[in-house]
């Protein structure tokens, strides 16, 4: 299966359908059986995942220690990344004060908003140079307006950059932001010799 895919992608499928694994498989994270390949015109390699769960994903490392990882070479600083996705928040979001309720005012060392963490983790992708970002259900811990300011930050930001964005949810709410969509289905197959249960996940794509 190839197909051209325009950014930013849609992963789409009901729950348990497999959208986070493929994702996985994208960015390498897990083996698979088969071969993917995700490209962009002047680049081919893994992408790179912001996971659901945002918490579990830094480690429990502070705010300043991912902010020193810089996931690249020669690549923009994290912090600057960082300030134009929350810029570009504010101008999504009608309300300044609202805007500031949700980012926060920590400071170094400071406890950290949600936002600010996950804003600072796409920006440590981000400085990697990936060949694609994925944004699983971002939305997670978010309402839905801030949720899609959120992700419109990210997409501007990163297609400055340029790099694709993938998002993968279940949710109706991105299917007009999207410009093309991938949708997953899970086929189970029978018990193999050695009683173990497999299943296949089979995605469609819509590059229009």
């Amino acid at each position: 299966l190839h197909t051209d895919l325009t950014s930013p992608c849609l992963i789409v499928g009901e729950n348990g359908q497999g959208k986070s694994l493929i994702a996985k498989i994208i960015t390498g994270a897990i083996a698979s059986q088969g071969h993917v390949k995700l490209s962009r015109k002047d680049k081919s390699g893994p992408a790179r995942l912001l996971f659901q769960d945002v918490i579990n994903q830094t480690l429990l490392r502070s705010f300043d220690a991912i902010a020193a990882l810089n996931d690249g070479v020669g690549a923009a600083n994290p912090l600057e990344i960082y300030d134009n996705i929350l810029g570009e928040y504010r101008r999504n979001i009608d309300k300044p004060q609202k805007a500031s309720a949700d980012i926060g005012e920590a400071g170094k060392g400071e406890f950290h908003s949600l936002l600010q963490i996950k804003a600072i983790l796409v920006a440590v992708r981000l400085c990697g140079q990936p060949c694609a970002l994925i944004l699983d259900e971002p939305d997670w811990g978010l309402n839905r307006e801030s949720a899609i300011a959120f992700v419109l930050a990210i997409i501007r930001v990163s297609h400055a950059l340029g790099t694709p964005v993938l998002l993968i949810s279940h949710k109706p709410w991105w299917l007009k932001l999207s410009k093309s969509t991938i949708r997953v289905r899970r086929t189970p197959k029978e018990m193999d010799k050695n009683k173990n249960y497999s299943f296949q996940i089979k995605p469609t794509c819509d590059g229009t």
